[in-house]
């Protein structure tokens, strides 16, 4: 089933508010409304589709999941990895420079 969704965002504060309708003319009549009485205001009528998920669609979230999972642990361990080097060369310079 369509719906109609009604995305109001206020410019200053980025505050968003979302309406849902049944058609798209009403959800454009109401987003003129919303134009006419506030300035600094974005409004947007967008599709929505409330279609059940399949299994397909919760194996490809759990992929995705993962997949995200692996690329963190990927990138902190060569965070890491550079810190240590760092730290390391940074005691060898100081040891270097120490007066005895």
């Amino acid at each position: 089933m369509l719906k109609v969704l009604l995305i109001t965002t206020i410019l200053a504060t980025g505050m968003t508010t979302t309406t849902t309708f049944d058609s798209i003319e009403r959800c454009l009549e109401h987003r003129e409304q919303v134009l006419e009485q506030s300035t600094g205001v974005s409004a947007t009528c967008v599709y929505e589709d409330k279609k059940p998920k399949t299994e397909v669609d919760y194996l490809a979230e759990r992929f995705g999941k993962r997949l995200l999972i692996f690329f963190d642990v990927m990138i902190t361990k060569l965070f890491n990895d550079l810190l240590r080097e760092t730290d390391t060369d940074n005691y060898r310079n100081e040891k270097k420079f120490r007066p005895n």
